[in-house]
């Protein structure tokens, strides 16, 4: 029995980062869980079996879980995620994010997922830089290309809520969104539903 933890294997906010050819697996929070960061490159890894620790309680008794194969919470610049293998992960296999509870500017830029495989997610990809914390929200340049994602929604971290579940999902972008291009992805089977947009900058995708 592999039970994981409330960590993040690698955290941290860091610059010039190259994580190659490492396996991730049994934690209970993120594979790589960083805040805002510049340069960081993830490739040849592989990430299974990660999240499902307890994020918080809400009202009613509601559960917020972890956890992410791959996540930036916050600004970057220069992210590249390339050429990994992601499955059964709880919530998301890549993500750049953050909500509209953190104040302040985000700039998300130069972002790049390619050749990755992912599935038996929750999600598969999931963006968002929600403008309703304040602050200047901004993405440009967000290239998502020659990836496969696949039976999302079909995985551990699913049950009970596979019809929310997503291969390509956002959460609302601002209105300052640029260049954000997604293109030779094939798409594969999910529970939920294949790919979601919101309104503002999703509408410049």
């Amino acid at each position: 029995i592999e039970i994981g933890e409330k960590v993040n294997i690698i955290g941290g906010s860091p610059t010039g980062v190259i994580i190659d050819n490492i396996s991730f697996k049994f934690t209970g929070g993120h594979g790589v869980g960083f805040g805002t960061c510049a340069d960081v490159t993830v490739t040849n890894c592989i990430f299974s079996w990660i999240g499902g620790s307890v994020l918080s309680y809400n009202d009613g008794g509601f559960v917020t879980n972890y956890g992410n194969a791959i996540e930036i919470y916050g600004g970057c610049s220069g992210y590249d995620v390339k050429n990994n293998w992601i499955y059964q992960i709880y919530d998301t296999a890549i993500t750049h994010q953050i909500s509209a509870g953190s104040v302040g500017n985000t700039h998300m830029r130069d972002i790049l997922y390619k050749d990755n495989l992912m599935e038996y997610c929750h999600w598969s990809i999931e963006y968002y830089n929600n403008p309703g914390g304040g602050g200047k929200r901004t993405v440009d340049n967000v290239q998502v290309h020659h990836n496969v994602l696949r039976r999302g929604g079909y995985g551990w971290g699913s049950a009970g809520r596979a019809s929310g579940a997503a291969l390509f999902n956002s959460f609302v972008l601002p209105w300052e969104t640029e260049n954000f291009n997604s293109f030779c992805n094939i798409y594969d089977r999910c529970a939920g539903g294949i790919i979601r947009f919101y309104e503002g900058g999703d509408r410049k995708i």
